[in-house]
C-alpha cells in the first residue's frame, strides 16, 4: 500500500528518488575514495607487521605533507638498536610516464618484506644486483598496456620491465618497484631513503623503542601507520571534506523528501479525513506517511549505492595507476542505507505529524 500511494505521482516520486540517490551515491563515492586512500597508505607503511615508521622530522616552517629523506647512516644505526627485530628501508617517489600518467616508484630490498609478499604473475622477482629495471604492478601494467620485455619511459629514461606483480594493495599495484640501490641511483638520492619501517622484538615495548629512536636521532620522528596518515599526510582533512560535501547533499535530500510528503498530505487531505472518520487512529495516519517517506528514501538509497559503486568502478577502471577502490566495505554500504532511512525519517516527520493532526470534519470538506 505504501508504494502504491507513492506511485500516484510517478514523476514526483521518481524525482525524489533521484535526488536521494544522487546524495547517497555522492556519499558512497566520496567516502569510498577518501577512506580507501587512507586504508591503502596505512597498508603500505604497516605491511609485514611493522609497528613504527621512521621519517625525517618536519623542518620548521613546513606543515603536513612533507616526507623528506633519511641518511643511510640512520638505517644502519637502527639495525643495531636493541629491541629492533627488523628494519625495512623504503624509497617512495612519484614519477611521470606521460603528462597524463603519474604513478609511484618504490625502492625496496629484494629480500625484504615488501618485495617478498608480492605475487609475481609474469616474469621474475627483483634480485640483488639488478640495475635500473622494474617490476610493474598489475593495475599499472593494464593501464599502460605493458608486459614483461617492454620498457617504460620514466623521467625521460627507459626502464626495462622484468616482471608483473600483484600485492592486493591498489596503491602498490598501480606503481612500479626497483631494488633499493637502483632506485637511489635512478632518483639521485645517494644513500638516502624516504622512510624506514621498524618491527620491534617485543610489541609491548614499541612505545619505549619509539622514545629511544627519537632520543638518539633528533632529526627523525617514529610514528605509527595511523599517525603517518593522520598527522604527516593529514588525510583526515580529505575524509572530513568528503563528509562535509555529503552532509550538504543529504540535507538537500531531506528537503526533497519533506516537499514530496507535504504535497502528498495536501493532495490527500480528503482521504485522510475519510480514514479518520472510519476509525483510523492518528498514530496510524502518522505511521502511514512516515512509512511512505521511509520507502521513498530506501529506494533512493538503494539506487544511490548502485550509482556510487558504479562511479568507483569507473574511476578504478579508468585510472589504473591511482589508488581508486573498486569496492567499499559492507559496513559502509550498511551505513549508506541507514543514512537514507534517516533522510526519510527526518524529511517525513513534519508532514506525517501534520497529516495526523488534521481535523476530520475540515478534511472531509477539502476539495
Amino acid at each position: 500500500m505504501l508504494l502504491r500511494n507513492l506511485a500516484r505521482r510517478k514523476l514526483r516520486m521518481s524525482l525524489s528518488i533521484l535526488g536521494i540517490a544522487l546524495s547517497i551515491g555522492a556519499t558512497v563515492a566520496l567516502l569510498g575514495v577518501s577512506l580507501g586512500l587512507v586504508g591503502q597508505i596505512s597498508a603500505v607503511v604497516s605491511e609485514a607487521g611493522s609497528q613504527l615508521t621512521v621519517v625525517q622530522r618536519i623542518p620548521k616552517g613546513l606543515t603536513f605533507g612533507y616526507l623528506g629523506t633519511l641518511p643511510g647512516g640512520v638505517v644502519e644505526a637502527l639495525r643495531s638498536l636493541p629491541g629492533v627485530a627488523r628494519v625495512s628501508p623504503l624509497v617512495l617517489a612519484p614519477a611521470s610516464v606521460t603528462t597524463e600518467i603519474i604513478f609511484l616508484i618504490y625502492g625496496v630490498e629484494p629480500d625484504g618484506p615488501t618485495a617478498s609478499h608480492l605475487e609475481i604473475t609474469s616474469g621474475r622477482r627483483l634480485r640483488a644486483g639488478d640495475g635500473p629495471v622494474v617490476i610493474l604492478g598489475r593495475r599499472a601494467a593494464e593501464g599502460m598496456g605493458k608486459g614483461v620485455g617492454d620498457t617504460i619511459s620514466v623521467n625521460s629514461r627507459e626502464l626495462p620491465i622484468i616482471g608483473i606483480y600483484e600485492s592486493g594493495v591498489s596503491l602498490e599495484d598501480g606503481g612500479a618497484m626497483m631494488t633499493l640501490a637502483a632506485a637511489r641511483e635512478f632518483l639521485g638520492l645517494g644513500d638516502r631513503v624516504s622512510m624506514v619501517k621498524v618491527t620491534a622484538t617485543d610489541p609491548a615495548r614499541v612505545a619505549a623503542l619509539r622514545r629511544e629512536i627519537e632520543g638518539r636521532f633528533p632529526e627523525v620522528t617514529a610514528i605509527t601507520s595511523d599517525e603517518f596518515v593522520r598527522d604527516r599526510l593529514n588525510l583526515d582533512a580529505a575524509v572530513q571534506a568528503a563528509w562535509a560535501i555529503s552532509i550538504i547533499a543529504l540535507l538537500l535530500s531531506v528537503l526533497a523528501v519533506t516537499n514530496t510528503m507535504a504535497m502528498a498530505v495536501v493532495e490527500r487531505t480528503r482521504e485522510i479525513g475519510i480514514l479518520l472518520a472510519v476509525g483510523w487512529s492518528r498514530g496510524r495516519i502518522l505511521a502511514m506517511f512516515l512509512g511512505e517517506a521511509l520507502v521513498l528514501s530506501l529506494l533512493g538509497g538503494v539506487v544511490g549505492i548502485g550509482l556510487g559503486m558504479a562511479a568507483l568502478r569507473a574511476l578504478s577502471a579508468g585510472y589504473k595507476t591511482l589508488p581508486f577502490p573498486s569496492a567499499v566495505p559492507a559496513e559502509m554500504l550498511a551505513g549508506a542505507v541507514l543514512l537514507a532511512l534517516v533522510v526519510g525519517m527526518v524529511g517525513g516527520a513534519l508532514p506525517a505529524w501534520r497529516a495526523s493532526r488534521l481535523d476530520p470534519v475540515a478534511a472531509l470538506r477539502a476539495e
